[in-house]
């Protein structure tokens, strides 16, 4: 069983700490794309767990419905939140539901799968009733229309012998090599498994590329967020400030009207001193030559005044 059980870890890279999780309860990895145009597609690594033909198949799961619908889902639904959040992936997750094609497509791959697995994996590793299983498999999920893709040669089963069995397998392999034919299927199996492995490593690699490239983005977009709540301090130390000379500006235009008022009342007082002035001056202009007139009359009366004197004196 530990011989089994580090053939799963080897093959899919998995953490320490979740080894044991892995081979009990199975686990998922998953990768998010975009296609040219648009589509979203969830590319799903899924180990079901250690389960058995009539559990995951059968009427042996949970609540006597085959427990390979509960797992599936419990998959996706676990790589949508991985990649959208909890709120989010509920709601896409719902949509799909509602989706005609998911519905039809996750029906065409069970019956794929379970064809796959009792036509070709039974009779190949004698699986019996009973028997311990998990199965790696790899599937595709179009978050658009909602088609779900099972790939037959991404897929494996590895089995537990049975202690009971144990013994028989133990003098099949003293009776020597393994025939031709599952030589030659094990060496296809090797190289579609290295081709595999190469085209992981070249995804590996690009993904590598894109996290740091959304590393450095994020290092930017930090850099600018920062900048940003600075400048919105000083935006909005400024916007005090502009309340401020607003408020000292309209203060300014009131004291500027009431200045204005109070010109205006001065400029009309001024205007009417000088009207009164030139009054005035017209009026003192003409009591000036009326005392001139009065003057000359004068003189006249003291002159004549002078010769009467005369006169009287020269009588006397």
């Amino acid at each position: 069983m530990s011989k089994r059980r580090e053939e799963i870890e080897r093959r899919l890279g998995i953490p320490e700490e979740e080894k044991e999780r892995a081979v009990e309860a199975g686990i998922t990895r998953s990768i998010l794309t975009v296609t040219e145009d648009g589509r979203k597609i969830l590319r799903i690594r899924w180990v079901t767990g250690k389960t058995s033909a009539g559990r995951f198949f059968g009427r042996y799961g949970r609540e006597g419905r085959p427990d390979f619908f509960r797992l599936l889902f419990g998959a996706i639904a676990g790589s949508l939140r991985e990649h959208f959040g909890p709120e989010e992936s509920e709601k896409i997750f719902s949509e799909l539901r509602d989706k005609p094609e998911y519905k039809t497509s996750v029906r065409q791959v069970f019956d794929e799968m379970k064809s796959w697995f009792f036509n070709e994996i039974v009779p190949k590793y004698k699986i019996e009733p009973g028997d311990i299983f998990v199965i790696v498999t790899d599937l595709e999920l179009d978050l658009t229309t909602g088609k779900l893709t099972w790939f037959r040669d991404r897929s494996e089963v590895i089995y537990w012998i049975r202690s009971d069995k144990l013994q028989e397998v133990l003098e099949e392999l003293k009776k020597g090599a393994a025939p031709p034919t599952e030589v030659g299927e094990l060496r296809r199996k090797v190289e579609e498994l290295s081709t595999r492995v190469r085209e992981l490593e070249a995804e590996n690699s690009e993904l590598k590329r894109k996290i740091e490239e959304l590393m450095r983005e994020n290092s930017e977009l930090r850099s600018q967020l920062a900048d940003y709540i600075a400048r919105g301090a000083e935006a909005s130390e400024l916007k005090t400030k502009m309340d401020e000379l607003s408020k000292q500006l309209e203060e300014a235009r009131s004291e500027a009207e009431r200045l204005r008022e109070e010109l205006k009342k001065v400029t009309e007082e001024r205007d009417e001193l000088r009207r009164r002035v030139e009054e005035l001056t017209k009026e003192n202009d003409s009591l000036k030559n009326e005392l001139d007139k009065l003057r000359s009359y004068v003189s006249k009366l003291e002159k004549s005044l002078g010769e009467l004197k005369k006169v009287l004196e020269e009588v006397k």
